[in-house]
C-alpha cells in the first residue's frame, strides 16, 4: 500500500483509513476474506497465550513492572474479544494491524510505502494509531510527539471529509494499547537467555505499560 498526497506517517495512515472509511464494500460482504479483528481465532488464541505466559512475564519483569498493571493479568484474556470489536454504530475501516516503523518506507518526497499486510482486518482507525505510538516510539518520543501525531492524523481525516469524534478516537486508542500488552507477554514463549532478546522484551513491555498508564487506559477496566 502506498498512500500519497499527505505528508508523514500519520498523514499516510489517515489517507489509507479514509480510502475505506465506512465504505459500503468494507461494511458489506464485498470483502468476505477480510475478517474483523474480533473474529475467531484471534481472541481465542490471545486468551490462551496471555493466560499461559502472564506469570512468566511478571516474574521476568520483576520490579520493572508497575504493580498497577497486575490486574490486567486476569482482565485482558477475559476481554480480548471486546478490545478488538467495533463498538455499535462506530465507523470502521481497513486496519493494517502491524503499523510500525519496521514496516514503513519513505521516499525522497516523504511518500510512505507500508509492507506486511498479513494481519489486516476490519476495525477502528484508532487501533493502528494506538499500535504505532505504543510499539514504535520510545516512552520519551511518545510523550513529546503524541499530541502532534494525533492532530496530524485527525486533521488529515478531517481534510478528507471525515469526522472522528475525539472521545471515540481516544477510547479506541486506549483499547488498542491495552490489547498490545499481549505482545510482550506472549513473547515469553521464546528463548530469552540471550541478553539482547531480553532487553528488547523489556523495552516493548515498558513502552506498552507506560502507554497504558499515561493514556488512562486503566480507566476502561474499572
Amino acid at each position: 500500500m502506498r498512500p500519497r498526497g499527505l505528508q508523514g506517517r500519520h498523514g499516510a495512515l489517515a489517507a489509507h483509513h479514509a480510502s475505506f472509511w465506512d465504505d459500503s464494500k468494507v461494511v458489506g460482504d464485498a470483502y468476505p476474506w477480510l475478517p474483523f479483528g474480533s473474529d475467531a481465532p484471534t481472541p481465542q488464541g490471545i486468551k490462551q497465550g496471555f493466560a499461559a505466559y502472564w506469570e512468566p512475564f511478571v516474574e521476568f519483569m520483576d520490579e520493572g513492572l508497575d504493580p498497577r498493571i497486575l490486574p490486567l493479568g486476569d482482565w485482558v484474556p477475559a476481554h480480548a474479544e471486546d478490545l478488538l470489536s467495533v463498538p455499535p454504530s462506530r465507523p470502521f475501516t481497513v486496519v493494517d494491524g502491524d503499523y510500525r516503523l519496521d514496516n514503513l518506507f519513505f521516499d525522497e518526497d516523504r511518500n510512505v510505502t507500508v509492507l506486511d499486510w498479513q494481519i489486516a482486518t476490519k476495525g477502528v482507525g484508532g487501533y493502528d494509531f494506538g499500535y504505532f505510538v505504543s510499539q514504535s516510539l520510545t516512552v520519551e518520543e511518545r510523550r513529546a510527539r503524541l499530541d502532534d501525531l494525533a492532530a496530524t492524523y485527525l486533521g488529515s481525516l478531517s481534510a478528507a471529509g471525515i469526522t472522528y469524534d475525539l472521545p471515540d478516537f481516544w477510547d479506541d486508542v486506549r483499547k488498542c494499547v491495552l490489547f498490545c500488552l499481549t505482545y510482550p507477554v506472549q513473547i515469553m514463549a521464546l528463548d530469552l537467555t540471550d541478553a539482547r532478546a531480553a532487553a528488547l522484551v523489556r523495552e516493548i513491555a515498558n513502552r506498552s505499560t507506560s502507554a497504558i498508564l499515561e493514556l488512562g487506559a486503566l480507566e476502561l477496566i474499572e
